[in-house]
């Protein structure tokens, strides 16, 4: 299902991660969805309600009634809001950045799927609110600055009544660009995320948890180098599931041809393309 303009998409989309990751990947023939809270840019999800906080204080602190209402979008954002998981991907094969950030330093590997394997919505902001509430989808996020989307964010005070309507209306708006919209000074990423809010919540202060859509089951827990996190696993290689065209080497991966052959071939991938990344990279 295709609902984002695909004019400009690219044929493959890349999955950054280090070697033992990618063994994982393979072997259990899925990936890991994870809480955008955890993930390396810590302002993953949160970026658009961190550019309303400015404009608020820049632009509303004389004008008690606007600030009022600021104030209260963002904590109808804050109470409303379910955590987003997503898995982070790329449109370039091989970028340094993501071979420093996401690849073990230039020793992983960047994992190459097909972009139409994906059975699942690959969206724009404006489908967005069709797809949150415990359903997966891909979406191509949208760089911007802040000078970029002031505009909006100060056409929606201008423009709408201070009303609970126009509060819960503006705020889910708010809700829904979470997923696709990051700051202008990533976009050499190329990024695109798998996302999904799964709805599930701790119900008290005892150790009961209520999951709305996704079966407590399927919500896993690993150990990183924060401690541990929840995370959702989503199925590769399967019927109807994404697929594995290519996977390029890092940098600095020492890994044979001939035993990443091998693995392919034990793990029925033989038809998998071997590359090896091109940057210049100084461990």
């Amino acid at each position: 299902m295709i609902i984002q303009d695909q004019r400009n998409s690219p044929s493959f989309i890349y999955h950054y991660c280090s070697m033992e990751s990618f063994s994982k990947i393979i072997e259990n023939r899925e990936i890991w969805v994870t809480p955008a809270v955890k993930m390396n840019d810590i302002t993953e999800g949160s970026w658009i309600t961190a550019l309303l906080r400015r404009y608020a204080q820049e632009n509303l602190s004389s004008t008690q009634k606007d600030l009022d209402f600021a104030n209260a979008i963002l904590e109808f954002i804050a109470i409303n809001s379910y955590p987003l998981y997503m898995t982070c991907f790329s449109q370039n094969k091989d970028l340094l950045s993501q071979w420093r950030g996401y690849a073990d330093a230039g020793k992983g590997i960047s994992i190459g799927f097909k972009l139409n394997s994906f059975s699942i919505p690959i969206i724009d902001n404006n489908w967005i609110s069709k797809f949150r509430h415990g359903k997966y989808y891909l979406c191509k996020v949208q760089y911007v600055d802040y000078n970029y989307i002031y505009p909006s964010i100060d056409d929606i005070f201008k423009r709408y009544k201070h009303t609970i309507d126009n509060l819960h209306n503006i705020a889910i708006q708010f809700i829904n660009m979470r997923s696709i919209l990051k700051n202008d000074s990533f976009s050499e990423e190329q990024e695109w995320r798998l996302a999904i809010e799964p709805q599930f919540f701790r119900k008290n202060d005892a150790h009961v948890w209520v999951s709305q859509i996704i079966p407590l089951e399927n919500i896993k827990t690993r150990v990183t180098t924060k401690g541990l996190s929840k995370y959702l696993s989503y199925p590769i290689l399967g019927e109807n599931q994404p697929q594995i065209e290519e996977v390029v080497l890092g940098p600095l991966n020492q890994t044979t041809d001939e035993d990443l052959s091998f693995f392919l071939y034990k793990n029925k991938l033989p038809f998998v393309k071997i590359k090896r990344s091109r940057s210049t990279f100084c461990g």
